[in-house]
This record gives structure tokens, C-alpha cells and sequence, in this order.
């Protein structure tokens, strides 16, 4: 009785290993794809001469938000 519940479990383990395996490379390779378009963009920055500033890139979403929260509250 004891050996097809051992079996089963074995099966569900693996089953259960593979899966996060395959989580885990493809999360991985998504990542790498991210750090590589980052990368990516910081040269074409550089190259344009656009210092990098992530206060001034912040500051300027802030600034969008308020925009548009202001054309709202005209509009009505």
C-alpha cells in the first residue's frame, strides 16, 4: 500500500521541480532581456549626450500626473 503513495509523491515532487525550473529560466531570460534594453537605452542616452538622472525623470512624472490632474479639474 505504502509503495504507489511513494511513487505518486515522487511524481508530484518532480512534476512540482520542473515547473519551477521552467519558472525560474524563464523569468531569468525576461530579465536579462530588460538589463539588455536598459543597457541599451543608456547608450543611445549617452550618445545623444542626455545625462542620466533618475530625480529629474522622477520629478517629471510628478509633473505629468499634476498636468493632467489639473486639465481635469478645468474640464469639469
Amino acid at each position: 500500500m505504502s509503495q504507489p503513495f511513494y511513487v505518486l509523491t515522487i511524481v508530484l515532487c518532480v512534476v512540482i521541480s520542473v515547473g519551477l525550473v521552467r519558472s525560474i529560466v524563464l523569468r531569468s531570460r525576461r530579465l536579462n532581456r530588460r538589463i539588455t534594453e536598459f543597457k541599451a537605452e543608456m547608450e543611445e542616452r549617452q550618445k545623444r549626450g542626455i545625462p542620466f538622472n533618475p530625480y529629474l525623470e522622477l520629478s517629471q512624472l510628478y509633473q505629468e500626473e499634476e498636468d493632467s490632474k489639473t486639465k481635469r479639474k478645468r474640464r469639469k
